[in-house]
Parts: structure tokens; C-alpha cells; sequence
């Protein structure tokens, strides 16, 4: 979060149903919600507008749902409304999609040095409870001999350290996922306008030296931002509804390189990578949506949708986003969800 916001936020979204079932937003002043990839939760569903709603919080402190003249609305209890004051536990549906509004739990401080913890099982327990559970109840796969970084899943319980490897060999713990995730609502938010605090503008600078290569680097590949090594269980999920148990191998700002046994996941899949946290000894689900760019036998590439980029790496920012050069390139479906992305390859 970024220094000039307050530490906890009482109010939050939480995700019903769809690919992005279980995912929590935290909400500040204003928060749009749309097809757009600028939008702070996006929902890739070719019935949701790019600019579909939005929730402001007035100046009694109310959160207001506004529907922002979307082609085909948002619902409260089967009626389409134009604005509405949320109470605690509101359910609205955006299109095929159910999201509720409620109270989030203040960020606790007496497990802070607690590690950031994936969970490769997910049920009742391991969600509600995050209950240990036995390695041996699983039927995951072992990290590739010579392939993975010098992480070994730990035997016990079905809880991982989620750890990464930094291209130069510093290691980094699992809140670095945090700094992923913060800079890329960041970014969204340059985009829809720019960053009005100070604060905020020195926190995204600070994120973006850490995650983006240098100019100056060798060019190894066309990526603007690291790749971070790292090796923890994920769930693949797909608009049908199924889902395909995966390991993530590399990570970054931008995209991810997957690791799926015998898969049959063809190149320009639209697919939501769900990870099922444990921070602070509290349970948490962070899902990112993005296009299968490559494949190459049990491994792919993933790319996460983002704003467009341009042919020299750098991101638009403002009206010169119109005039970036956009993924063009044809989708294996033409009725799949459209989604746009970063230029250029895993």
C-alpha cells in the first residue's frame, strides 16, 4: 500500500463466483471496476463495458455504487440500479459475475515477521482455517530435477514458503509479491490519470527501480521488467470453469512461466492464475488474469494483462495510450474474452 494511504482499509470486494472467485479489493477513494486493464478489479467478460461501474466513498464516509451507463448494468437483487449507497454484505452482479461488499480485518502486527506462505491445497480447511494438511494427501508434483531454483518444498504441511531468487542471487521472501501487485495497481492508476500524491509518487518510483531492468542492462529478452525464480504451487483456472493444478516456476511484474504436466493448453488461452496465500498466518487469494504466449512441452508462458506497450518497452501513460501499438495478433477463438496486453513475448 502505498505511504500516503492509511495501513488498513475497513471496506474491501470480495468475489463471489467466475475465474476470479475468492479474490478480495481493498477500496480507497474511488475504485472502477470494467473490461478495461486499467481498472482496479478487472473483469474479462465480453458482457462487461471497459468502464462499468465504479465506487467512491462520499463525504459522509458511505461507499456509493455507481453504474457508469454499462451496456448491460449492474444488478442488486435482479434490478438494475444507476447509484447506490452500499451496506455491509451487499451483493451486486456485474454481468455474469457476483461481488460483495463487506468489512475487511485490519492487518494484523504481532506476525509480521511471519513468511508469506502459499497453499497448494484448497478446501474448507486450508481456506477458513488455513489447517495444515500432509503432504502425502496430495497428489502434487516434485520440483524437476536440475530445473528448479534452490527451493525445496518443505515435508509436513501442505503450506509453502513462497521465496523468489533475484536475477543477480538475492534472495527475496514472498511480500515481494506484494510489491507486484502494489506497482501494478500503481501503474493502472498513472494510466487513468496519474498519481496527485507525492508520497505515492515516490513509492511507485521506488517499486519500479526494484522491479523494471535497467536500459543499460544486456539485452537478454524483450522484458521491461525481472524475472524472479522461484518454485510454489498455483491453481490454473479457464472461462469454462475448469481448473489445472500448475507450479510457478518464474514471476514478475508482467507475466509468469508455468509448469503443468502433460497439459493440453494451447498458445493465446485466456487463463486466470489463482494464488492461495497465507500472510500473516491469515488466509488470502490473489488471482491474475492473462494469455498463454508460448508453450513448450509440461512448461508456458504466461502474460498478465496490463496496459499496452510500446516497441521500445516503455509504458504509455495518459491520451498517448490511444497510440501505442497494441497485441494485435489473433486469438485460437474468436468468441473468447477479448484481453489486452503488454507487446512482446513471455
Amino acid at each position: 500500500m502505498s505511504p500516503d494511504e492509511p495501513p488498513t482499509s475497513r471496506w474491501q470486494l470480495r468475489v463471489l463466483d467466475g475465474p476470479l472467485r475468492g479474490a478480495t479489493h481493498l477500496l480507497r477513494e474511488r475504485t472502477s471496476i470494467g473490461r478495461s486493464a486499467s481498472s482496479d478489479l478487472q473483469i474479462i467478460d465480453t458482457g462487461v463495458s471497459r468502464q462499468h461501474a465504479m465506487i467512491v466513498r462520499n463525504e459522509q464516509g458511505e461507499h456509493v455504487l455507481i453504474d457508469l451507463a454499462s451496456a448491460n448494468g449492474t444488478l442488486v437483487d435482479g434490478k438494475r440500479i444507476d447509484r447506490l449507497v452500499l451496506q455491509p454484505n451487499t451483493i451486486f452482479r456485474v454481468v455474469e459475475t457476483e461481488i460483495r461488499f463487506e468489512s475487511a480485518r485490519a492487518e494484523g502486527s504481532a506476525e509480521r515477521a511471519a513468511p508469506v506462505e502459499v497453499v497448494g491445497k484448497t478446501d474448507a480447511r486450508t481456506l477458513r482455517s488455513t489447517a495444515e494438511l500432509r503432504l502425502e494427501d496430495l497428489d502434487l508434483m516434485p520440483p524437476p530435477v536440475g530445473e528448479a531454483p534452490s527451493r525445496e518444498v518443505l515435508a509436513g504441511p501442505e503450506r509453502h514458503p513462497v521465496l523468489f531468487d533475484g536475477p543477480d542471487g538475492t534472495e527475496h521472501d514472498g511480500r515481494l509479491i506484494d510489491d507486484i501487485l502494489e506497482y501494478r495497481r500503481l501503474r493502472s492508476q498513472c494510466l487513468r490519470g496519474g498519481l496527485a500524491q507525492a508520497a505515492q509518487r515516490r513509492h511507485f518510483h521506488a517499486l519500479q527501480e526494484r522491479l523494471q531492468q535497467p536500459p543499460a542492462a544486456p539485452p537478454v529478452s524483450k522484458r521491461a521488467f525481472y524475472r524472479f525464480d522461484c518454485w510454489f504451487p498455483a491453481i490454473l483456472r479457464f472461462a469454462a470453469g475448469e481448473e489445472q493444478r500448475c507450479w510457478v516456476r518464474d514471476f514478475g511484474v508482467d507475466g509468469a512461466q508455468l509448469k503443468l504436466e502433460g497439459h493440453q493448453i494451447h498458445r493465446h488461452s485466456i487463463t486466470w492464475l489463482a494464488l492461495e496465500l497465507v500472510v500473516d498466518g491469515r488466509p488470502r487469494s490473489e488471482i491474475l488474469a492473462g494469455r498463454v504466449v508460448w508453450t513448450d512441452g509440461d512448461y508456458l508462458g504466461l502474460a498478465f494483462s496490463g496496459p499496452p506497450r510500446s516497441e521500445d518497452g516503455r509504458y504509455a501513460s495518459g491520451p498517448a495510450v490511444r497510440e501505442v501499438v497494441e497485441d494485435t495478433r489473433p486469438m485460437r477463438d474468436a468468441s473468447s474474452p477479448r484481453l489486452r496486453l503488454a507487446n512482446g513475448e513471455d
